[in-house]
């Protein structure tokens, strides 16, 4: 089974040696294909790239507005991530593989023994659970006309449940990778893609069982998060 992984990255050497970490486990179980697009950073990020991905493939990206603060109000930075994933995007559909692993690169793995629930879902896209910041706000969410609604705590039941968008780390079968687009969302560019998702008619999912490590800052990497056991 040939798995793709891949994100935009740039300044991100203080988590990538722990991002490969997780992954080497999988390694006996899937073939893995590393994807970048990487922004000319002047920390060790390239060098830990080509240290450790093995088969991988890194594409030049520095047009835009590219930042290491989380800018969720500024439309050009969201623009210019929108672009990067597309182009990103492009080139998994020319490698053709069985699933894609959108991952950011400040997002941990779970070991192979939980994680290969993903690889058996019925939908056409498949998100771990996934933190994005403190407390019990996770990775997905349900449209509410032209809002939207969070997945709260209480709802996810440790199985597969449909829902509207996903965001962080999420498993794309062909159908969803060859149907993908990012743009422009004032909640981010992953709320773009997913309208897009509707639109052609894809199946997105949250498997709550499965639960990924958000580290989000350096401060963090070192800790033990509660919520995740690890």
């Amino acid at each position: 089974m040939k798995v793709i992984v891949g994100c935009p990255v740039y300044e991100r050497a203080w988590v990538l040696e722990a991002w490969f970490d997780a992954l080497e486990g999988w390694r006996k179980h899937v073939d893995l294909k590393f994807l970048f697009v990487y922004t000319d950073s002047e920390d060790k990020t390239l060098d830990i790239i080509e240290k450790r991905a093995g088969n991988h493939l890194v594409f030049p990206f520095n047009e835009g507005d590219h930042s290491k603060e989380r800018n969720w109000g500024d439309q050009s930075r969201l623009e210019t991530m929108a672009d990067m994933r597309n182009f990103l995007l492009n080139q998994v559909n020319l490698d053709k593989p069985d699933f894609f692993l959108s991952l950011d690169s400040d997002i941990l793995v779970a070991p192979w023994d939980q994680s290969k629930q993903l690889f058996d879902t019925q939908y056409d896209v498949v998100a771990p659970l996934v933190y994005l910041g403190a407390g019990d706000i996770g990775n997905s969410f349900n449209f509410q006309g032209d809002h939207h609604r969070r997945i709260s705590k209480n709802r996810m039941y440790g199985v597969e449940q449909r829902v509207d968008v996903v965001a962080a780390a999420k498993l794309m079968k062909p159908l969803a990778y060859r149907n993908s687009l990012y743009g422009y969302d004032r909640y981010g560019e992953d709320f773009y893609w997913a309208k897009e998702m509707k639109r052609a008619g894809i199946s997105l999912a949250l498997n709550s069982n499965v639960v990924f490590k958000h580290i989000m800052t350096p401060d963090k990497l070192d800790m033990i998060d509660l919520r995740v056991g690890w």
